[in-house]
């Protein structure tokens, strides 16, 4: 039966009301049937709008990429516990199909075909077998030729003093100082504890003395953070460390989350009039790089002046990728030392770990998830990981539940306790020597039903959301008062018995007792935050950056989700400072060991293309 035009669009909008499509994937495949693209472009549209809002910036036209996508499309249905509808059935059958795909997209005007199509007047763009909504082939582009141009500039003069220079060799935070001399491009990568915020602080010390034996200013400094949590641990790092080493060199510096230092307008993805440009600062340095996303990165080289600006990117390449569409330091990942990657001069990977627990249970247990060895018994850890707790079971709905009701206890009893704290301060304090993390945002073992959960526990059906001792996290940056995505605090009873939101912050004026000078916190009135959510638990993702003395790890209850992944386990088990206990199905567990984080992206390639041809891509 042939299709009439308006008969897609019917689909598609049946697609959305079985709830495997959002509101913007049936959009955008309307629209391409409505301005002529057939039902197999329109599909492959919206598919690749699903890949970008699962981290991937373009879906490769293979079926192993579709049948991924198929997966996670499935499991972000609200539909995924009960029968697939006739629609759903019909999509796949029929309408993302990659042989009809393929040559529906080739000859549609729709998309611009390279090479030898101008890409630059189509809302979507095919590169070989990768299919990239428009914008997102422009921000990788973007990022492409910017860090190229650095990566081609020639290298700067290394320290003339040959015992320096000795030394760099052998110590790699030395060497990382005499890099950042070297390159315009630096990457500095390690996990938790090698020394990256001290390497910071050397290298910024570096620059500063070559910049003077050179009789010339000193280089102004901007320090930036995906997020204000990161981006005042990085400046307190900083300053402590020249407070401790050096108080006759003052670095010129400024802190910035990069949405601030960009300038961004707020829920928006252009910057404000009046945002510098370029950034006037001679060497920005970007902490957990590991969590900014393609777009964001975009706008960050295209603010610098390349042929001035030094750019250090530093932070954990085992980490978790963004949360949104993109994957810098996995595209730059040092890999088979055989393949030779034209950013390798540019990279320092520090491998030892300075804090005194690197050889507990946590640190070897996280070195072998890093690694991924499949050779891993979980049913016989070894005698040397005391501190490591896995109460994992079969695949059962009835075991995952007491697993959920046991870390729902556990945690309601921990709050209870500091419900009962003494003082605000102590009630925070204790609020970071246990935390629950999860994986997932929705179902049994995501966070909005196990908050829902012990909220409900504790407060006995009281009712309301301005309770005593309830822990909140803030979601939204909100300049003015200080308060940034990801800061935590709690609402707690003053002595007059008015509810008041506080928060333990580094560098800020005590406004309540301050017998204890390192804690140091302040209160607003909680009709005043930012958006913020109830957190008794919270994600991995947001966890980054933050450590617990105990970790609860309750991993999904789909053996097959998604975010089971080698990168989200290590992230989460490198949170904990004395104890992990990871729960959940024993398939998830070696599903999670198993399987490294692979966002479809063309970054790599194209980086490691310019190297060769001199052109990042086919335009």
């Amino acid at each position: 039966m042939t299709h009439s035009p308006q008969q897609p669009q019917a689909f598609f909008k049946q697609c959305l009301k079985a709830g495997f499509l959002t509101h913007l994937d049936t959009a955008l495949a309307c629209w391409c049937v409505e301005h002529g693209g057939d039902k197999y472009v329109a599909a492959a549209w919206a598919l690749v709008n699903c890949a970008t809002r699962f981290g991937h910036t373009c879906l490769p036209l293979q079926q192993e990429a579709l049948d991924r996508i198929h997966t996670q499309i499935m499991l972000e249905s609200s539909n995924q516990d009960l029968a697939r509808p006739e629609a759903w059935t019909i999509f796949w059958d029929k309408y993302a199909r990659i042989g009809a795909m393929r040559p529906a997209l080739k000859k549609s005007e729709l998309v611009a075909n390279l090479p030898g199509a101008d890409s630059r007047g189509t809302p979507l763009v095919l590169c070989g077998d990768a299919l990239y909504l428009q914008r997102y082939w422009n921000y990788e582009q973007q990022v492409a030729q910017a860090l190229g141009q650095l990566l081609r500039a020639r290298p700067g003069a290394a320290a003339t003093d040959e015992p320096k220079a000795r030394a760099a060799a052998k110590d790699l935070q030395s060497l990382a100082a005499t890099k950042a001399i070297q390159y315009p491009l630096m990457l500095l990568l390690g996990g938790p504890g090698t020394g990256k915020t001290t390497t910071v602080a050397k290298m910024m010390r570096r620059l500063i003395e070559v910049a003077r034996a050179a009789g010339d200013p000193p280089p102004r400094f901007a320090l930036a953070a995906p997020t204000g949590k990161a981006a005042d641990r990085l400046e307190i790092s900083v300053a402590q460390y020249f407070q401790a080493h050096d108080s006759d060199t003052i670095p010129c510096y400024e802190t910035f989350t990069l949405h601030r230092l960009l300038g961004l307008v707020p829920n928006s993805t252009r910057a404000r009039d009046d945002a510098p440009r370029p950034l006037p600062y001679d060497v920005i340095i970007v902490d957990e790089t590991s969590m900014v996303d393609l777009p964001l990165m975009a706008k960050l080289l295209n603010a610098l002046n390349l042929q001035r600006s030094r750019l250090i990117l530093v932070g954990d390449h085992a980490q978790l990728a963004s949360v949104s569409s993109g994957s810098i330091l996995q595209d730059l990942r040092p890999s088979d030392p055989q393949i030779s990657l034209p950013w390798a001069e540019n990279t320092v990977v520090l491998e030892k770990n300075y804090r005194s627990d690197h050889k507990s249970g946590i640190g070897l247990f996280a070195s072998m998830v890093r690694q991924g060895d499949a050779s891993f018994d979980p049913k016989h850890t070894p005698k040397e990981w005391a501190q490591v707790h896995l109460k994992l079971v079969p695949d059962g709905r009835a075991d995952m539940s007491l697993l959920i009701n046991e870390a729902i206890s556990s945690m309601s009893s921990h709050f209870e306790k500091i419900t009962k704290a003494d003082h605000v301060h102590t009630a925070l304090g204790m609020m970071d020597s246990q935390r629950l993390l999860c994986m997932t945002r929705k179902g049994d073992a995501g966070i909005e039903q196990l908050n829902q959960r012990i909220a409900e526990k504790l407060t006995s059906g009281l009712g309301g959301s301005w309770y005593h001792g309830r822990p909140i996290m803030i979601s939204a940056n909100d300049y003015r008062l200080g308060l940034f995505n990801g800061d935590t605090g709690i609402l707690w009873e003053d002595e007059k018995g008015f509810i008041k939101a506080w928060f333990r912050t580094q560098g800020q004026e005590v406004l309540a007792d301050h017998s204890d000078q390192s804690l140091k916190v302040r209160y607003f009135l909680p009709h005043l935050l930012p958006a913020h959510e109830t957190t008794y638990a919270m994600t991995v993702h947001k966890s980054q950056g933050s450590e617990y003395d105990h970790v609860w790890l309750l991993l999904p209850d789909h053996a097959d989700h998604p975010l089971l992944t080698r990168e989200m386990l290590y992230t989460a088990i490198t949170r904990a400072r004395k104890s992990i206990t990871v729960a959940g199905l024993e398939q998830s567990f070696t599903k999670a060991l198993r399987t490294p984080t692979d966002r479809y992206s063309g970054l790599r390639t194209q980086l490691i293309r310019l190297a060769q041809t001199g052109s990042p891509a086919i335009r």
